[in-house]
């Protein structure tokens, strides 16, 4: 029994070292909703298909409640961590191309590299539920 509280204790304090910012994509997400127009004004040209704007809104924020499911268990969400880093690293990589090509401009370099971080976030997350789930 004490081996079982112990282990909860290390989950509880993994998950709360682990996840410190999980509410921080949906608290940034959601007023894109309403921003459209500011979008595309400020950053030009302005944005000719709606769909794929709001699409990758929906996309994302529906992986921010992802997330959120994953920082509630992490032990038994763990394999859902590698689809997590996919999606950071490959938005991170994007944003980097396209920074170097000069197709967006500078500061989504510092968004990519935002996701960058919690990509790594989610990678030692991975690597460390992996020593708490075969108890090491």
């Amino acid at each position: 029994m004490l081996f079982i509280s112990i282990a909860k204790e290390q989950e509880c304090a993994f998950r709360n070292y682990a996840f410190p910012l999980r509410e921080w994509g949906i608290l940034s997400l959601t007023p894109l909703f309403f921003a459209f127009d500011a979008v595309g004004s400020k950053n030009p040209p302005a944005i000719t298909h709606p769909e794929y704007y709001y699409g990758f809104l929906c996309v994302a924020l529906a992986w921010q409640v992802g997330f959120l499911v994953i920082a509630r268990d992490p032990l038994r969400f763990r394999t859902m961590m590698v689809p997590a880093m996919i999606e950071k690293f490959g938005y991170a990589l994007c944003c980097f191309v396209l920074v170097a090509r000069h197709l967006a401009l500078g500061t989504t370099a510092m968004f990519g590299g935002l996701d960058l971080l919690f990509g790594i976030g989610f990678f030692v997350a991975w690597r460390r539920s992996a020593a708490l789930q075969h108890g090491v």
